[in-house]
């Protein structure tokens, strides 16, 4: 049995990377569908694209979480 996918590392590890993941496909995608084939094969925008949407997913990721625990407090329910 593996311990660590219960301690908090190991699941804002594994949260973060999946968000990563996510953001880099959808800013790849991104840079598909708006920069031309010829410069996206001159250049190394379609990585700093999906760089950026990483970046973008584990940020929107963690924003999400602190408006969670925000309104939980808010609302009175607490840390549990």
């Amino acid at each position: 049995m593996v311990t660590a996918s219960r301690s908090g590392l190991g699941r804002r590890i594994s949260q973060a990377f999946i968000a990563a993941a996510a953001g880099t496909f959808v800013g790849y995608q991104y840079a598909l569908a708006t920069v031309p084939a010829h410069v996206l094969e001159a250049s190394q925008l379609g990585g700093m694209y999906a760089t950026g949407g990483a970046v973008v997913g584990v940020l929107a990721m963690r924003m999400g979480v602190l408006m969670i625990q925000l309104a939980r407090e808010f609302f009175g329910r607490g840390a549990r």
